[in-house]
C-alpha cells in the first residue's frame, strides 16, 4: 500500500505475477482501500494471470552468459561451494566466478549476489562518467527499483537499479549518463535531452534499445 499526496482516486496497479500495488490518496483509510482492494480481486486475478511469469536468474545467466560492470562485459562462470555464496571477479581474463551453496535456494543466492556485485560496481562507475564533465553526484545508492532504472532527486542524489549490471555496458553507460544529465537539468525539457545527447553522442540508438529489451529484464529477480 502506497500513499500519495494529491492522487485522487484508489488505484490497483499489477507490476508482475507476484505483486500488487495499491495506491492511496492521503486522506483515504485504510478499512476503506482494502475493501476498495477486496472489491478488485477478480480483476486482480486476471490481470496476474496475463502477465508472463519471470524467467529464473539461474536461466537467464545460463542464457546469457555475461554481466555489466566498469564498463566492461564479465563473463558469469557459476559453481558451488560450502557457506555463504558471494563472487571472485577475475580482472585479467574478465570473469565473475559465482559460487553458491547447493543445500539452499540457488535464486535467492543468485539474486543476493548479484545485487552486492551491483553495489560494488556501479558507484565506482557513475563517478568515473561523471568526472570528466564536472558532475558531482553526492550520494549514489543501489536498490530494486521495479519499474524505472534511476532516478535523481533535486539534493544530488542518484538512486540505480541493481539491473543494470544486466544490460550491455553501452546502454548500462547510458542509464548512468542519463541521470547524470539530470544533475545539470532535473527534468526531461530540451536542455537535458541536448545535454545527454552531448554526454552519449548514441542517446537515441540506446533508447530504442533499452524500450525493447527493458520489461524484459524488469521481471527478473522478482
Amino acid at each position: 500500500m502506497h500513499r500519495r499526496r494529491g492522487l485522487r482516486y484508489l488505484r490497483v496497479v499489477v507490476s508482475d505475477p507476484t505483486r500488487v500495488y495499491l495506491k492511496v490518496p492521503y486522506r483515504v483509510s485504510e478499512a476503506t482501500a482494502l475493501e476498495f482492494l477486496r472489491q478488485q480481486g477478480a480483476w486482480v486475478l486476471q490481470a496476474m494471470a496475463r502477465l508472463p511469469v519471470p524467467e529464473p536468474l539461474v536461466d537467464f545467466l545460463a542464457r546469457q552468459g555475461w554481466v555489466s560492470g566498469g564498463g566492461r562485459s564479465w563473463k558469469v562462470v557459476l559453481g558451488e561451494r560450502g557457506g555463504r555464496a558471494g563472487f571472485i571477479q577475475e580482472e585479467a581474463n574478465g570473469i565473475l566466478h559465482i559460487r553458491t551453496n547447493p543445500a539452499l535456494p540457488i535464486e535467492r543466492q543468485l539474486l543476493r549476489v548479484l545485487r552486492e556485485f551491483a553495489a560494488a560496481v556501479i558507484p565506482p562507475r557513475v563517478f568515473a562518467l561523471a568526472e570528466p564533465h564536472g558532475l558531482r553526484p553526492t550520494k549514489i545508492t543501489v536498490r530494486d527499483q521495479r519499474r524505472r532504472w534511476g532516478a535523481c532527486t533535486n539534493r544530488s542524489t542518484l538512486s540505480l537499479n541493481w539491473r543494470l549490471i544486466l544490460l550491455p555496458p553501452a546502454l548500462h553507460d547510458h542509464i548512468l549518463f542519463h541521470e547524470l544529465a539530470h544533475l545539470r537539468h532535473l527534468d526531461h525539457s530540451v536542455a537535458f535531452w541536448n545535454f545527454l545527447q552531448e554526454l552519449d553522442p548514441q542517446t537515441r540508438r540506446h533508447d530504442r534499445a533499452l524500450t525493447r529489451i527493458s520489461s524484459g529484464l524488469m521481471g527478473l529477480g522478482t
